[in-house]
């Protein structure tokens, strides 16, 4: 009878805790896995393919972190993004911030880094070296029916951060700098958000092209790869859920002791 009484006891503290999430949309934030999270990098300045940096292994891909802002609506059985912010993990390369300034080089640590021929003939110059610091971007979107399947291309997506150091080496060797900015367009692709054990997982294939004009030359970027996230409950529902967690115990105590 003192299980019976338990289980009952358990049944409507649980029910208790879900009614009022069933009731409307909810903010979830799903967190993004960096073991998971990795997008690469390729391109071309002034026509020439993008090499690594020299001497850093894996200097055109790195791994992200961040929080993605969402409304879930169980009831509807929508998913709409709404923000948050993904940034990419500084991976080892760095960033030319002054070399050709009084013969002074410094550098800065980056989350990209490579190399190509560079082009550029005046003033003359053999090689084109950059870095993108700082970056980041982040996505919203329309409400999403059924999203354990959705395209990637109805999110919209636009940079928070970034800082793209550049030089030229070679006669008149020039340094220079640009701010990452604007919205990127994701290709078209399968999103997924998958339940399992109660846990959400957010996955997000990217594939999107940044173009920059630098000192006349464009530098073409193509970013591709995958964002992984899991959700966190919020805070609300861990305010009720905690309570209910302690009242259910000691009920199942008191209620062994009376059987």
């Amino acid at each position: 009878m003192a299980s019976l009484r338990t289980i009952m006891i358990l049944a409507a503290v649980l029910a208790g805790f879900r009614a009022p999430s069933a009731a409307r949309a909810a903010e979830v934030t799903y967190v993004v896995d960096p073991a998971r999270s990795s997008l690469s990098v390729t391109g071309t300045f002034a026509g020439y393919p993008l090499q690594p940096q020299a001497g850093v292994a894996g200097a055109m891909a790195t791994t992200y972190t961040g929080l993605i802002s969402a409304q879930r609506d169980p009831l509807a059985h929508t998913l709409q993004i709404s923000g948050g912010d993904i940034s990419a993990v500084v991976n080892g390369t760095s960033s030319p911030l002054g070399i050709g300034y009084s013969g002074h080089t410094d550098y800065a640590p980056a989350d990209y880094g490579f190399t190509s021929p560079s082009g550029v003939t005046n003033p003359p110059s053999t090689t084109f070296a950059g870095a993108l610091c700082s970056f980041s971007f982040s996505i919203s979107g329309p409400a999403f029916a059924a999203p354990e399947l959705f395209d990637v291309a109805q999110l919209s997506t636009s940079i928070s951060s970034g800082e793209f150091y550049y030089a030229f080496s070679g006669p008149g060797a020039v340094v220079g700098f640009s701010p990452a900015n604007g919205n990127l367009v994701l290709d078209s692709d399968t999103g997924t958000l998958i339940d399992s054990g109660g846990v959400e997982t957010l996955s997000l294939p990217v594939s999107y092209e940044l173009t920059m004009l630098l000192d006349g030359q464009t530098l073409d970027l193509h970013f591709s790869g995958t964002i992984v996230a899991t959700d966190v409950p919020e805070p609300a529902s861990l305010a009720i859920l905690l309570p209910c967690l302690v009242l259910t115990l000691a009920a199942a105590r008191l209620t062994g002791r009376g059987g």
